[in-house]
This record gives C-alpha cells, sequence and structure tokens, in this order.
C-alpha cells in the first residue's frame, strides 16, 4: 500500500515518451549552392518558367542549386528521381534538353535559350 508521502506531486509532468521529430529543411535548394563565383547568368526556359543559370555550369548542378530536386519520375512507383552521380552513369538525371529527350543534364551545359522540360513534378 502506498503511502500519500511516495506519491508524486500533482503538478509534476512526465516528460514525453518520444521527442518531436526534427523540422523539415528550409527548402533542397539549401542543400547545394555554388562554391566558386558563378559565370555569366544566362536565361533558361525550365518547365516553362525562366530562370537564369550560370553558363557552362553543368545543367543537373545548376538546377540542384535553384531547388530542382526531381528531374523525372520512376517507372515502378512514380517516386520523384534526381541527378545522383552526377558524371553520367546512373541516368537518374535525364530531361528533355531543347526536345532531345533522356539527356544527360549531369554531362550539359548551360546554354543561353535552352528549353528544358523536367518529368519530375507531380502529374
Amino acid at each position: 500500500m502506498l503511502t500519500s508521502d511516495l506519491q508524486p506531486p500533482a503538478d509534476r509532468t512526465r516528460p514525453p515518451l518520444h521527442p518531436p521529430p526534427p523540422a523539415p529543411p528550409a527548402a533542397p535548394a539549401a542543400r547545394f549552392r555554388s562554391l566558386g563565383p558563378e559565370d555569366r547568368l544566362v536565361p533558361v526556359t525550365v518547365d516553362g518558367r525562366t530562370l537564369h543559370l550560370p553558363e557552362g555550369m553543368p545543367l543537373a548542378a545548376a538546377l540542384l542549386t535553384r531547388g530542382h530536386a526531381a528531374f523525372h519520375r520512376s517507372v515502378r512507383r512514380d517516386e520523384p528521381r534526381g541527378p545522383w552521380c552526377l558524371m553520367g552513369t546512373c541516368l537518374q538525371c535525364i530531361a528533355t534538353v531543347d526536345g532531345r529527350p533522356q539527356v544527360r543534364t549531369c554531362r550539359t551545359p548551360v546554354a543561353a535559350g535552352m528549353v528544358v522540360t523536367l518529368a519530375g513534378s507531380p502529374p
């Protein structure tokens, strides 16, 4: 039998069993940034929007620094896919560039007037 002096005070609360989950990152663009001075910025149309990207930088890297993480969607589960190896072997960075489908954007330098269509946005 418990006595009143062994019971915790009524105003004492127990800590939560599980701490709250950490806050999600602010934006995908915060994960990638350019380390050097950017070259001349040129206009590039990406999914109908005009972006100004550094000329000569690999297109995949330039798009990652601007927050575009999903370049296409997986065939089986329709999940967003983005660049993985950034050297042309994994094919996760493919997009349609100037009307040419399945271009490896990690191997394609940014040029003025490019038209890029990413298939990574939800349908």
